[in-house]
């Protein structure tokens, strides 16, 4: 009574599905013993999908039927899948449970609980007795949840280790080597990526993989003293073995540990290398600074008489343009006063046109006048 039901509706389980006959569903997942999900027992194919609150690990499963003159379930198989729908239309078999004919609750423990499930399949195969309905009434799944299996597998281990006094089994040494050895794959991985980019000379390469071998010994040695919590010997097989069953904290734990080792190692190794390589630099620096010195003066030189050779250039094309504006300016004011003396003619041509029409019209009134006088 103290377990926590995941079939209940009070922890929004649903009851996804069920077969057409079915009436009542959602009253299985209530602990009302005056509710029920009614079925016809002549059904074909009784059954009835739940999703639960959580994923779990089932290892109790609760049926019963209160209602009298009415038909009990006796065969009983159960499916789980963490999906729904399930891959490829497949549930995976729970187990087969055989009820007896009795008005209450029956249990059922589940022996091999194979995966984290989520959702819940029951078909109802055979039944007590020749009643028109078999109704259910209860439907309580209970489990283990992902965090309440890691705490109680980190219980169980340290209730071990506090029994045996932390004893270091040559299972748990090979297991440790394996880690380091993965480790030191990993390591020399990220070894070959760094020294596929290095190109600075055979003497820094050989230095850098000496080094680089340095740094993988103290690695080893530094993980090797580090802290451990594994698994007693007799309870590494089966980890390894059940896949579907071990609790992924549990598994996320090994494999950040895993690289955190990893990392560590590969953060020195990358230390030690941009050690190598400031040395190599400041070595090269110390050995190339005369010549880039002299490089430096001679570019110094080069650029004066540049410069020089700019300046006289310029100077040059200044006097030029100074010597053309000059002529220009000499040329232009030829041609205005060659402009102004033209014009002082055309004046005085003009003046001397003006007197000269003056003339011809006294000169023409002149004759007028004596030509009216002699008439």
């Amino acid at each position: 009574k103290d377990r926590f039901n995941y079939a209940s509706g009070d922890c929004a389980a649903v009851v996804l599905k069920a077969n057409r006959e079915a009436r009542g569903l959602t009253a299985i997942l209530n602990s009302k013993k005056d509710q029920y999900m009614l079925n016809e027992c002549s059904a074909s194919n009784k059954f009835v999908i739940v999703e639960l609150c959580d994923d779990i690990l089932v290892d109790t499963l609760v049926l019963g039927n209160y209602e009298f003159f009415s038909s009990t379930f006796k065969d009983v198989m159960v499916y789980v899948s963490d999906r729904y729908p399930p891959k490829n239309n497949t549930w995976t078999f729970l187990g087969h449970f055989q009820g007896f004919n009795s008005r209450d609750a029956q249990v059922f423990p589940v022996v091999d609980p194979k995966l984290w499930a989520r959702y819940m399949k029951i078909e109802f195969a055979t039944q007590y007795g020749r009643e028109f309905y078999c109704p259910l009434s209860i439907l309580k799944v209970y489990g283990a949840t992902q965090m309440e299996q890691y705490r109680k597998e980190e219980e169980e281990e340290e209730l071990l280790e506090t029994a045996t006094g932390y004893p270091e089994t040559a299972d748990g040494d090979d297991q440790a080597y394996n880690e380091e050895d993965d480790g030191y794959d990993e390591e020399e991985e990220v070894e070959e990526e760094t020294d596929s980019v290095q190109n600075t000379g055979a003497q820094i390469a050989e230095k850098a993989n000496t080094d680089g071998n340095n740094g993988r010994v103290y690695g080893n040695d530094n993980r090797a003293n580090s802290p451990r919590h594994e698994l007693p010997a007799g309870n590494r097989g089966g980890v390894s073995s059940a896949s579907g069953k071990e609790s992924i904290f549990k598994t996320i734990m090994r494999r950040v540990t895993r690289v955190e080792r990893n990392i560590t190692l590969a953060y020195r190794y990358l230390e030690e290398q941009h050690m190598i390589f400031n040395m190599v630099l400041q070595q090269v620096e110390m050995n190339n600074l005369e010549t880039m010195q002299m490089a430096i003066d001679q570019l110094n030189r080069t650029s004066s008489k540049q410069m020089q050779s700019l300046t006289t250039l310029s100077e040059e094309v200044w006097r030029a343009i100074l010597y053309d504006l000059e002529e220009y300016q000499q040329q232009t004011q030829s041609e205005m006063s060659e402009m102004g003396s033209r014009l002082e003619f055309l004046a005085e041509e003009v003046l001397f046109e003006k007197r000269m029409n003056v003339a011809q019209l006294v000169l023409l009134l002149t004759i007028v006048i004596m030509l009216a006088v002699n008439k």
